[in-house]
């Protein structure tokens, strides 16, 4: 004999799960678009690798992101993340180009003509003053593909919070299962 209360309490915890899953894919989803939207300039300079610096920036706020939304899995209780990432992130400079072109015919004695011509390129990239600083004008900014996610959360010793954490992650940030390992916390529950 089955009970109704106990069948209603579990349908109400796999639908308050799937939610809090749908509710951290679309913060995940927003906070994508936010960071992947860009300004495009006709003229551009070649792209700049930028500093390291940047990535890591990228990467702990990748992390606190997920940590947030990790520990609100019920059962998942206090949560680690740390995301490595593949490479820096590129940006694309606004450029202004100017091409010169000279072309010279020359006529030798004995009645030849030789034909030159000179084509020359320069790129100077456009800088924009701010608070008395100068810096490149931005065109368009590519952050690094996400390399792997550790989570380390106290409840990742129970088999089903650890699958439920492995595909938050795998579905947050679209990543296959072998780039995501869930461990438990040392002293965990």
């Amino acid at each position: 004999m089955v009970k109704i209360g106990y069948l209603r309490t579990k349908t109400i915890e796999k639908y308050r799960n799937q939610m809090l899953l749908a509710a951290l894919a679309l913060v995940l989803f927003i906070i994508g678009s936010v960071l992947s939207s860009a300004r495009r300039s006709p003229e551009t300079a070649p792209a700049i690798e930028t500093a390291n610096s940047s990535g890591r920036g990228y990467e702990r706020a990748i992390a606190q992101e997920l940590e947030r939304i990790l520990s609100l899995v019920e059962g998942a209780g206090r949560v680690s993340c740390s995301v490595t990432l593949e490479g820096g992130a590129r940006t694309e400079t606004a450029g202004n180009t100017s091409v010169t072109s000279r072309r010279t015919e020359e006529q030798d004695a004995q009645g030849g003509v030789r034909t030159i011509t000179e084509e020359t390129e320069s790129v100077q990239v456009v800088m924009a003053r701010s608070a008395g600083a100068e810096h490149p004008v931005i065109v368009w900014e590519t952050y690094p593909k996400i390399a792997g996610v550790l989570v380390v959360a106290d409840g990742a010793s129970d088999s089903t919070i650890k699958a439920q954490l492995a595909q938050a992650v795998q579905t947050l940030l679209g990543l296959p299962a072998h780039k995501v390992i869930v461990l438990p916390r040392k002293g965990g529950m």
